[in-house]
């Protein structure tokens, strides 16, 4: 059953983009996995536009570990948390949301999207992930799809107070990381593992977009636009 306080805020995020005049696209659509199967979406953060974008292009519904401070936002953050996206505390290990995060994956069925970074990049750059989103998949066993969001840096970076105009933004999705389930408990050894593995996976997205735009060529197939 879909989620009505979800729908509203694909909406309102659609809408976003269509006042601003920006054209969202998706390459990669065929990696994401069957409808039943909940994923977690592993991502690079370039903007306050991200989740919007997400939220615009991806048909199944994802459901964002934000931070906590992101829910006193006035607008936005009533939206997040009608929504049901997952309030987290950073700096510290916020044992609730991680709860929350394995509900929704093990029990809920949800798919969870992390931006795998922590925070916005200051320079547009792909910066190493935290080990968040490496402890989720391996206390869970879900699938990980890394995810290269591109152009709502420079629509909208960290340090402009507002959205300026640009083409097109778009998130190009990789092929599903795999990895086994483990205890309750996963060395830091093994998280840092797999986060870097994230990292290189997202990297590669990047790199592979730059040399397409670079090129003037088309995306992959599976392009889908609004």
């Amino acid at each position: 059953m879909r989620n009505a306080h979800f729908e509203l805020g694909r909406f309102l995020a659609r809408l976003v983009f269509t006042v601003i005049n920006v054209r969202c696209t998706l390459d990669g659509a065929k990696n994401l996995p069957e409808e039943d199967q909940p994923f977690v979406l592993a991502l690079n953060h370039a903007s306050m536009l991200d989740g919007p974008l997400v939220w615009s292009v991806i048909e199944p519904p994802i459901y964002f570990v934000t931070k906590r401070e992101f829910h006193r936002v006035p607008v936005l953050g009533t939206v997040s948390k009608r929504v049901g996206n997952i309030a987290i505390q950073r700096g510290s290990i916020d044992r609730t949301a991680i709860r929350g995060a394995v509900e929704y994956l093990t029990v809920r069925k949800r798919s969870i999207g992390v931006f795998v970074e922590g925070t916005r990049t200051p320079d547009g750059e792909v910066h190493e992930a935290k080990t968040g989103s490496a402890l989720l998949v391996l206390l869970t066993g879900a699938p990980v799809i890394p995810a290269y969001i591109h152009g709502t840096f420079d629509i909208w970076p960290r340090h402009d107070r507002i959205p300026g105009w640009g083409p097109t933004a778009g998130i190009t999705l990789g092929p599903a990381l795999r990895y086994e389930r483990s205890g309750e408990n996963p060395s830091k050894q093994r998280l840092t593992q797999v986060a870097g593995e994230i990292t290189s996976a997202i990297a590669g997205l990047r790199k592979s977009v730059l040399a397409r735009e670079g090129k003037g060529e088309g995306g992959p197939t599976g392009r889908f636009e609004i």
